[in-house]
């Protein structure tokens, strides 16, 4: 079984469409690049195929991959993401699911006690179940919960504190198999749009004929 353990702290959040930089908490998040897509969502899933090695973390730092739903029709946004981060408090990286009913101040989070090896393959989804949001990875539910939500956007993420980054020029991290679903629909490869922000680079090249992209610093 998978540990979990509720936490306050902000460590993720909601990749702004608009600009490069999402303030929280006193931290500028600047860095990173997203793919997004916009309709009537359900669900939203990935695949992350993780880098052979990860990036040592300094004091205060973080970086993390997740695959997200969002609402934005409000004056504050509502959201729930499930991926994983890598921060200073552990060495190694660690499940999560994020939320916010209100806004970023609203933020929490559930992180696991384990996460994705070096160089492994897992399947992140969030998905509307019972009246509720659930964050699962694989097979197993790293959260679920009541979000009173109408997702418009859905996103897929590598974000970091312009500090530390998941993948280098020779050894990159990739998404694959990123698909939504809509109400009474099918899970649907999306046609995305693509941003590097920061320093960091993307390439999506084989997106439309392989249905992967790869990110790096």
């Amino acid at each position: 079984m998978i540990k979990k353990v509720v936490v306050i702290a902000s460590l993720c959040l909601l990749a702004l469409p608009l600009t490069t930089n999402a303030y929280n908490n006193g931290r500028w998040f600047n860095g990173g690049q997203y793919s997004e897509v916009n309709g009537n969502f359900v669900g939203s899933k990935t695949d992350i195929v993780t880098t052979a090695n990860y990036p040592a973390i300094g004091n205060s730092h973080f970086t993390c991959a997740w695959t997200m739903l969002a609402d934005h029709s409000g004056i504050n946004e509502k959201f729930a993401q499930v991926g994983f981060v890598i921060d200073n408090q552990y060495t190694y990286p660690r499940y999560f699911y994020g939320w916010a009913t209100n806004g970023r101040s609203s933020y929490k989070e559930v992180i696991s006690g384990v996460g994705p090896a070096r160089g492994s393959t897992h399947t992140y989804k969030i998905e509307y179940v019972s009246s509720s949001w659930e964050g699962k990875v694989d097979d197993t539910v790293i959260a679920t919960k009541s979000i009173s939500m109408n997702p418009g956007s859905t996103q897929n993420y590598q974000e970091n504190d312009e500090t530390v980054f998941i993948g280098t020029s020779s050894d990159k991290l990739k998404f694959t198999n990123v698909s939504y679903k809509k109400s009474g629909g099918s899970w649907t490869k999306p046609s995305l749009s693509f941003v590097a922000e920061g320093s960091s680079s993307i390439d999506h090249s084989n997106y439309n004929s392989s249905g992967y992209w790869q990110s790096w610093k």
